[in-house]
């Protein structure tokens, strides 16, 4: 990969161009206008690609994410020391991947033509997070590129990968031509509804492809992984047993406290509700729901869990537990399967309810029942999601709600690394000590 900085331009811009003459502007912007109001962005924004510079203005407000006048990445505003925890600034916002649909009767989304179905193949795009200074490197290397999208009378612009040329040519085009060969989503379990033109393969080979590639991945140092890949839910396993939960709060109370603001409702609005409405309605409906089964005390297992998916995945059915290795963080992380995972994994989340005989503060329990979620790993997609709701659930059953939980959802965490269970539970800690300082002071006013 080969770039450089091409020069610095008037309002903080950086001009960043790569070996085949590709120039993206790269700039910071705080505000949703300029000192010349909306006229004055777009005027900006043509001007620079009238100078064959595409503008990537990167913001922490989702005014500006949802604005389709420019390409806009953004991250959320998080503490300092989160950010130099991660090593880098994640994006959260305008960074997508790219698949296709079939406009019939198993459609989950309605038709963009505004008819029922058109039995016709619709582009969709699915968030993606990345760091921002392997996003940076990425669109001057031409591995990520801008794309405009047309969806009925508004077009769309955001950032995805350069895999698929002929996929990028139909968008680049502005009036996408889509194949008309596709076929229908296969049935059969492992099937994807975006799969593309690919069909349904055998489960077993599947599972042979996945673990190939798994150990053509490459190490930091460049060389090929040789034998089998490591397993990191038996590593986190290892690692759950060997985290000292009790040592992690400094103030351990259990007590119950409710709020004036529902910190989680209020991030999914804003967070989801940015990437897509449909997912926050159906994590919104998942919550109403796991608040219903903590208020009734209800033992948190994999059926529960299942409950709350089919919201948060919009199925007709609960979706089932995963029957392939799963892989996670850009194929870094893989997580085997075996005839008693399942069972396992019911056994962890069992030990999120409060024990006499081993006695957990409830933060430590919440975070645990987080990561068990994570690194198990049990749905096909939506899994941070279950995690996040998971966290919520062993919260709500003791009677706690937070009126913040940003800390919660915008950081990753290892598999194999005892130091980041610590972490998620300090964060938990953190959000419930503000939480509860905010609760008295609104008593006492």
């Amino acid at each position: 990969m080969t770039a450089e900085l091409h020069r610095t331009i008037g309002y903080g811009a950086s001009v960043l161009e790569g070996a085949d003459g590709r120039r993206i502007g790269w700039e910071v912007q705080l505000s949703t206008v300029d000192e010349r109001g909306l006229r004055g962005v777009r005027a900006r924004a043509g001007k620079a690609a009238g100078n064959g510079i595409t503008p990537a203005w990167h913001t922490d407000r989702a005014a500006c994410s949802q604005r389709n006048d420019a390409h806009r990445p953004r991250s959320d505003r998080l503490p300092a020391h989160v950010v130099a925890r991660n090593g880098d600034l994640g994006i959260v916002s305008g960074f997508r991947a790219r698949g296709f649909r079939h406009c019939d009767t198993s459609a989950l989304h309605p038709c963009p033509n505004g008819i029922r179905r058109c039995g016709k193949v619709h582009a969709t795009a699915k968030p993606r997070d990345v760091f921002s200074d392997d996003m940076v490197r990425q669109t001057a290397a031409g591995t990520v590129v801008p794309i405009q999208f047309r969806a009925g009378t508004s077009v769309h612009r955001y950032w995805v990968t350069s895999a698929n040329p002929d996929r990028l040519e139909d968008l680049n085009s502005d009036d996408t031509r889509l194949p008309q060969n596709v076929p229908p989503p296969a049935t059969a379990v492992g099937a994807s509804s975006t799969a593309g033109v690919l069909t349904d393969p055998a489960p077993v080979v599947v599972e042979d492809v996945a673990e190939r590639l798994a150990r053509s991945l490459r190490s930091d140092d460049g060389t090929r992984s040789v034998g089998p890949a490591p397993d990191h839910l038996e590593g986190w396993l290892a690692v759950r047993e060997s985290v000292p939960w009790q040592e992690v709060s400094e103030d351990s109370r259990d007590d119950s406290v409710s709020p004036s603001r529902d910190g989680a409702a209020e991030d999914i609005r804003a967070f989801d509700g940015a990437l897509d409405p449909a997912r926050a309605r159906g994590l919104l409906a998942a919550l109403e729901l796991l608040r219903a089964d903590a208020a009734r005390g209800a033992c948190l297992d994999f059926e529960l869990l299942q409950r709350w998916q089919q919201h948060v995945l919009g199925t007709s059915q609960p979706p089932p537990f995963r029957d392939l290795p799963a892989f996670a963080k850009a194929g870094r992380e893989r997580y085997g399967i075996g005839p008693d995972t399942r069972a396992r994994l019911d056994a962890c989340l069992a030990e999120s309810a409060r024990q006499i005989e081993r006695p957990l503060p409830l933060i430590a329990r919440a975070a645990r029942a987080y990561l068990d979620v994570c690194f198990f790993h049990p749905f096909d997609d939506g899994n941070a999601r279950s995690a996040f709701l998971t966290l919520v659930f062993v919260l709500a059953r003791e009677g706690v709600a937070l009126d913040g939980v940003s800390l919660l959802r915008r950081v990753t965490f290892q598999a194999d690394e005892p130091q980041d269970a610590l972490a998620l539970t300090r964060y938990v800690d953190i959000h419930l000590s503000e939480t509860r300082r905010n609760t008295a002071a609104s008593l006492d006013s």
